[in-house]
């Protein structure tokens, strides 16, 4: 395809290049189209990367560090291009290269632990030093954290940190 392509990130521009490297992609788009969805007010989406495959085939691909992929505005940017992908039939991969949306989606984790968060969350928001202190007593990470916040669609932001049940 031997072109210029625009990248907003390191991780872009490697999966551009394996896709600009591949036999099997007929044709890839870099920020190929709008999705509307609703954060406080409507806004639209623009997905990173659409490619189509020599079968007919066609995906959609964002990039997002691992630690963003669950945050509250992602979530609702992830559910619309899903419901996106579903109604025209593409794929869809939301990953950091490393890590992906539905490794966090299917992965195991503690289920007392999201009994006590949830419990805990029923009281109200909960910040950092909370959530360290739950941490500390079930030996949990990041990945346990972000599959119990995408699986449950709850509430998840970074600035400040909180963690809520939806209303």
């Amino acid at each position: 395809m031997d072109r210029r392509i625009q990248y907003e990130s390191q991780m872009e521009r490697e999966i551009l290049t394996i896709l600009e490297n591949s036999q099997k992609v007929v044709f890839f788009n870099v920020q190929p189209f709008k999705i509307p969805y609703y954060y406080f007010k409507q806004r639209n989406y623009i997905p990173d990367i659409f490619f189509v495959l020599e079968d007919g085939r066609g995906a959609v691909i964002e990039v997002k560090p691992r630690f963003h992929m669950v945050l509250e505005l992602n979530l609702q940017k992830y559910n619309n291009l899903k419901r996106y992908c579903e109604e025209n039939g593409y794929g869809i991969l939301v990953t950091d290269g490393g890590t992906s949306m539905k490794e966090f989606i299917t992965y195991e984790y503690n289920k007392v632990f999201e009994e006590e968060l949830f419990q805990r969350l029923k009281k109200g928001p909960i910040l950092w030093r909370g959530l360290s202190i739950l941490k500390t007593k079930h030996i949990i990470g990041y990945r346990d954290i972000a599959s119990i916040v995408a699986k449950n669609n709850w509430i998840y932001r970074q600035d400040p940190f909180v963690i809520a049940l939806r209303s």
